[in-house]
Order: C-alpha cells, then structure tokens, then sequence
C-alpha cells in the first residue's frame, strides 16, 4: 500500500474502518465498542461526548448482534458529522 494512503488511512475515526473494513478486532465476530473514555453526557443532545451515543445505546450494545453494531456506528458517524461544527 502506498505511504501516502497509508496515512490517510490512519487519520480515519476507528470505528469507520471498523466498518469498511480496514480494521479488524482480535475476533472477526467482536465490533469494538466505540467508546473512547470520555464519558460524559450532553445535556441538550443526549449524547455522549466521546462516543455520541445515547444512554439506552451505551447499555445495549453488548447485547446487539455484529450486524446491530455495525448499523449503529453508522448512525454514529452520520450524527457526529451533524453534531459537530467548526463554525463556532
């Protein structure tokens, strides 16, 4: 792979790559939980700070299946991409 699309790769959030592709867990079967250890909840939002999930979604994602997952971290990035601006 070339070097300046490795690098470009590496500047794609981790659970997009899950997503497409470009990155596996230890076990194929295992999404990585988006989670990124900031922890905090937006009020007005509803959403996680770090990883934009809501609360119900925090605590279900154990139990979803692969597919549920990879569905979320879709929802995920659209609502990361609507949510954040560099506007303000």
């Amino acid at each position: 792979m070339p070097m300046r699309i490795w690098q470009e790769i590496q500047t794609v959030p981790r659970h997009i790559k899950l997503i497409v592709g470009l990155e596996m867990s230890e076990n194929t079967e295992e999404i990585q939980s988006p989670c990124i250890g900031v922890c905090s909840m937006d009020e007005a939002t509803g959403f996680c700070h770090g990883c934009y999930r809501t609360i119900e979604e925090i605590k279900g994602w154990w139990n979803m299946a692969p597919t549920e997952q990879k569905s979320l971290l879709s929802v995920l990035d659209a609502r990361l991409s609507e949510t954040v601006s560099f506007d303000d």
